[in-house]
């Protein structure tokens, strides 16, 4: 099932410039602090002692993550670019907009952890071309909780970005033939559709 956002304004994004998706510094120092703190209490109670083992000292291993979120929070990895030339997923281009067929946000119901699962877990889905290819490609993304910006944002500079290519680009960069092949497959039947 789609689901439905409110409207965000085109002047929040700029035509010649990117639209960046970046790990949350602040989820992830916050996470990665608490981590510690779990390691520097389990610490102070239990001083190193291996006579009495409870199950407390497995806070001992809060060190890890804690290590591993704040490097992932001091590098701020950018996940997803947005410009006028298409849409980038960790700096490597998934789809010009030449290319490009439809993006929505829907919610991942087939890969719950558990039958009982009851988060949410929303999930970019692209739908694009390839030249060469019959049909075309769908690649889904996750929308994490560490993510900087919300589905609604990314939606929003998709369609920015989309709209700022001149029209009739397609024409020019697809040959005729091409074109015409995976424009009859496109309202195909699942068969035709490869999924990345």
């Amino acid at each position: 099932m789609p689901i439905y956002f409110q409207k965000i304004p085109d002047n929040n994004f700029d035509a010649e410039g990117d639209f960046y998706v970046k790990d949350s510094k602040g989820c992830n120092m916050t996470m990665g602090f608490l981590c510690l703190a779990a390691f520097i209490t389990i610490v102070f109670i239990d001083r190193f002692n291996i006579d009495d083992l409870s199950i407390y000292q497995f806070l001992y291993l809060s060190i890890i993550p804690g290590i591993y979120l704040l490097k992932r929070a001091m590098k701020n990895k950018i996940i997803i670019t947005i410009n006028k030339k298409g849409f980038y997923y960790f700096d490597k281009l998934l789809t010009d907009w030449n290319n490009f067929i439809d993006a929505f946000v829907t919610q991942d119901d087939e890969n719950r952890r558990v039958p009982y699962d009851v988060t949410d877990r929303f999930i970019l889905v692209m739908r694009y071309g390839k030249i060469g290819h019959m049909g075309y490609f769908i690649t889904k993304i996750l929308m994490t909780a560490v993510m900087d910006k919300s589905e609604e944002e990314i939606i929003a500079a998709i369609k920015f970005y989309y709209q700022q290519k001149e029209p009739g680009e397609i024409i020019t960069n697809i040959a005729d033939e091409t074109l015409q092949r995976t424009t009859k497959l496109l309202p195909g039947s699942p068969e035709n559709e490869q999924t990345n």
